[in-house]
């Protein structure tokens, strides 16, 4: 029960100049040690007022690999993802804005990825058909608040998804999805993230 992650563009940043090397997590509900990092590569820069006059973190590079990724103590099997982002205009498919997942066998848990101007649910036995998973439309370089709620701990069945407060999607194949990940990523393909 709780916020088991909370990230912020305006706080737990940290940078040299605007490369960022590490994000912190806000939640307070876990230990300091769970934060977002990579290695500073100038592909995951802080924009000072890239929403609504307010930061955001930006993946400048259309290169898979250039996110940052964290870890839980624990497993994290669903749970409901909120996210503040804006998909840059001319963004490739397949980046993830937020992802659960097992390091171990790269298998896929609760997520929020990016397809086809849309943002979708991925299930590892299903690819990114979003009859499996369900999608919520969007518009490139246009911000959303963007939810996905997972009401089963280990499958895509009765997820609910919308924007900005409007449910926009319902599951109609549901599938089962990872539920032993402990890992997250964050941000990919030329994404700007806000809150997470």
């Amino acid at each position: 029960a709780g916020i088991k992650l909370w990230l912020r563009a305006d706080a737990g940043v940290v940078s040299s100049g605007n490369n960022i090397s590490r994000w912190d997590d806000q939640s307070n509900t876990i230990s300091s040690g769970n934060q977002a990092s990579k290695s500073p590569t100038g592909n995951a820069v802080v924009t000072p007022a890239g929403l609504n006059f307010n930061p955001v973190i930006s993946f400048l590079t259309s290169a898979a690999g250039e996110f940052l990724t964290g870890h839980f103590p624990s497993s994290q099997p669903g749970g409901t993802i909120i996210v503040v982002a804006k998909a840059a205009i001319g963004i490739p498919d397949y980046g993830s804005v937020f992802q659960i997942y097992n390091s171990s066998n790269g298998n896929i848990g609760a997520n929020i990825t990016y397809m086809s101007s849309q943002y979708i649910a991925y299930a590892n036995n299903c690819g990114h058909s979003t009859a499996c998973g369900g999608s919520v439309p969007i518009n490139q370089g246009v911000p959303y608040i963007t939810a996905f709620k997972y009401t089963s701990s280990n499958n895509t069945g009765g997820l609910l998804s919308g924007n900005n407060g409007v449910l926009n999607s319902t599951v109609s194949s549901p599938t089962g999805f990872d539920t032993s990940g402990s890992d997250f990523l964050i941000g990919e393909w030329t994404n700007n993230v806000q809150s997470v």
